[in-house]
């Protein structure tokens, strides 16, 4: 799942199976279907609304509409996340653990960087295109400067790390191999807030920012509201 604004009235849903559907709303049928042809591992969205979609056959797809797209092949296994930089660039992680920097207008890619194991999740940074990233193995989030490909800080997070979002520009929250979401001050490293719940992998978290709500879906079968708005 993917929101496409702070209300959450418009929001993005691929499958495994190929199909990205688009809702206008909660409890609504979707107002427009693409089927992909692959499995659907990651999607972010331009400014422009293009639909940036990491696939499991290895391709990176940039879905203008319906019957409009073009693709990369960057021949590095599966595109296991994506995420559309502060600059207008895009971040695609892949499952060998390389992370590279493409500029989808030309489709080139301008930098590629190793976090050294499967890339779980990537995250943007508001500003100055940075980038967080978790991944299987690494106990560790990278903040990293996206211009040279150095790592800026990291956080221990003491276990795998399978998903990232932002609270805000100052905290983000991670769901652990424990099934257990932790909120983490990125300035210090520090452990803020801890929700427990769920019982299996947590998938994806996404933010409501106007209401504080961070909702996690997880292979548990359930998905979760959590009110962030203490954790500070």
């Amino acid at each position: 799942m993917k929101i496409l604004n702070s209300t959450c009235d418009c929001y993005l849903a691929g499958s495994q199976t190929g199909t990205v559907k688009v809702f206008t709303g909660i409890n609504t049928s979707p107002s427009e279907s693409r089927s992909i042809g692959s499995s659907i591992n990651d999607m972010d969205v331009l400014s422009n609304n293009s639909i940036v979609i990491g696939l499991g056959n290895g391709r990176i797809r940039l879905s203008v509409s319906s019957s409009s797209f073009s693709e990369i092949n960057p021949a590095q296994g599966a595109v296991q996340s994506v995420s559309v930089l502060s600059n207008g660039y895009v971040a695609c992680g892949y499952i060998n653990g390389r992370i590279d920097i493409y500029n989808m207008a030309t489709g080139s890619s301008l930098i590629n960087f190793n976090h050294g194991s499967n890339i779980n999740d990537l995250e943007a940074m508001p500003t100055n295109g940075e980038l967080l990233s978790v991944a299987t193995t690494s106990n560790f989030i990278n903040r990293w400067d996206t211009s040279t490909g150095s790592i800026i800080s990291q956080i221990d997070l003491g276990r795998d790390g399978f998903c990232l979002k932002l609270v805000d520009s100052n905290r983000v929250a991670a769901g652990l191999n424990n099934h257990e979401i932790c909120i983490y001050d990125l300035n210090t490293g520090s452990l803020v807030k801890t929700l427990s719940g769920h019982s299996n992998r947590i998938r994806e978290l996404e933010f409501i920012s106007p209401t504080s709500t961070l909702i996690s879906i997880s292979e548990d079968n359930t998905v979760r509201r959590w009110n962030t708005a203490d954790a500070s």
